[in-house]
């Protein structure tokens, strides 16, 4: 077998060693609903770029949701949910004393 067909078969070898030693694998914990919950005082806001697809969830207290360019305005109170059906930013802006929220 000549070099160069040595050197071309232990190429993949020779990737796979180094990719894996550029992007060591982690476990990750994949976060709970516990761990992703905002908490957003009276008259507060947090935007989300691109919500499409991505769920509110208002915990306890209310919220006002709207989106950039769209007259809908949605107001969720405790427990209430609201699938984003537009990619424009959204803006969750706490009504009650203590909002507490999460997005999916």
């Amino acid at each position: 077998m000549s070099t160069l067909t040595a050197d071309l078969l232990a190429l993949p070898q020779l990737f796979a060693r180094r990719s894996a030693e550029k992007c060591p694998v982690t476990s990750v914990r994949p976060r709970s609903a516990s761990d992703r919950i905002q908490t957003l005082p009276r008259d507060k806001a947090t935007y989300l770029a691109q919500p499409m697809g991505h769920t509110v969830h208002c915990v306890s207290g209310s919220l006002w949701l709207t989106f950039d360019g769209d007259c809908r305005d949605v107001v969720l109170s405790a427990g209430a949910e609201h699938l984003c059906d537009r990619n424009t930013r959204l803006v969750a802006q706490a009504l009650g004393e203590e909002t507490r929220l999460w997005i999916d």
